[in-house]
């Protein structure tokens, strides 16, 4: 009788990475009190980004480039199209309450908290321009199964980026830590 064998998932070297610097085009972002605009800080946030993993050997995909409007299946094409190793979407959240500030790292995943599901609402509210939900069941319940299977192999090592990121970023911006 044989027994199925188990081994270790084997590591993954990143060597491509998609950044995506979020909204674009008609889509603003959040909104500054002296007219600053999230699309425009996020893009040279991924600018800089980008020129700095690749002097470290990353190969680095920008889902824009320019201020243009993005579709999210679009940014989706660019991450899998490409058969990227990591995909970061970058945001600069703002708020009417002069005292908010910090830095927060989200990571693909269930929304479990109702503040989690107004975030999540808020940011792909402009992305409701076409039908994305069409482009996702496209495959009828087969394609949604194997979307989530693959989502969820992934879901530790997305949690465990987050919280590296948040861990390193932190104390190097020197701003309140608003956690993953």
């Amino acid at each position: 009788r044989a027994e199925p064998g188990v081994w270790p998932k084997p590591d993954r070297a990143i060597t491509r990475i998609v950044l995506d610097p979020g909204h674009g085009g008609e889509d603003p972002g959040a909104l500054g009190r002296r007219g600053t605009r999230e699309k425009v800080v996020v893009i040279d946030v991924a600018r800089r980004l980008k020129k700095k993993l690749e002097k470290q050997g990353f190969e680095v995909i920008l889902a824009r480039d320019s201020d243009r409007f993005v579709s999210l299946a679009d940014r989706s094409k660019c991450g899998n199209g490409r058969k990227a190793d990591l995909f970061v979407s970058i945001h600069a959240n703002s708020s009417p309450n002069r005292a908010a500030c910090g830095l927060e790292t989200y990571f693909l995943s269930e929304a479990k908290t109702d503040w989690e599901r107004a975030v999540a609402a808020r940011e792909n509210a402009a992305f409701q321009t076409g039908d994305s939900s069409a482009a996702l069941s496209a495959g009828g319940d087969v394609g949604l199964i194997l979307a989530d299977l693959a989502q969820n192999e992934y879901l530790v090592e997305s949690s465990e980026l987050a919280a590296k990121i948040q861990e390193k970023a932190v104390p190097y911006a020197r701003i309140k830590d608003r956690g993953v």
